[in-house]
């Protein structure tokens, strides 16, 4: 009898540890949180892009909005925060910015977030310049970036 309900009390302790385990491992991170981001990319856009160089950048995701600090003193101050989606460890998210310098970019980006503390990803960029001759946005520059992110 002692045996058996020495084998009933660990069968128990196992079980209970598989369920806790399995909950903690159907727990979905999330990625509201800021992280030190690296940028390589491949062509130039305006000034926050230089081509084949690495930029160092600040990422801001929360609640659904996201920002950069690279765009933060250059703002003209009617700027909306972006948005972003996650699906899992995945995400996107797009951001429109108008600085001070009569220019604005758009930002499209995609990525994964890893063991809830690291995010790679991919952005497109395209960077305009005000005409004043012709009162609009033109398009300067188009580029695509690399991004490797750590939860700060």
């Amino acid at each position: 009898m002692r045996k058996l309900s020495f084998s009933g009390v660990i069968t128990f302790v196992l079980l209970l540890m598989s369920f806790s385990s399995i909950s903690h491992a159907l727990e979905i991170s999330s990625l509201d949180d800021k992280f030190d981001v690296f940028l390589f990319c491949t062509e130039d856009a305006g000034d926050y892009c230089d081509g084949n160089e690495i930029t160092k950048d600040q990422f801001y995701f929360n609640d659904g909005e996201f920002t950069t600090d690279w765009f933060e003193e250059q703002l003209w101050g009617f700027n909306d925060p972006g948005s972003y989606d996650e699906d899992g460890s995945f995400f996107s998210g797009d951001y429109e910015v108008y600085n001070e310098s009569a220019e604005k970019y758009e930002i499209d980006f995609q990525g994964i977030s890893l063991l809830d503390e690291i995010i790679i990803g991919i952005m497109d960029i395209k960077y305009y310049e005000w005409d004043f001759l012709k009162f609009k946005f033109e398009k300067e520059d188009d580029t695509s970036a690399y991004f490797l992110g750590i939860r700060k």
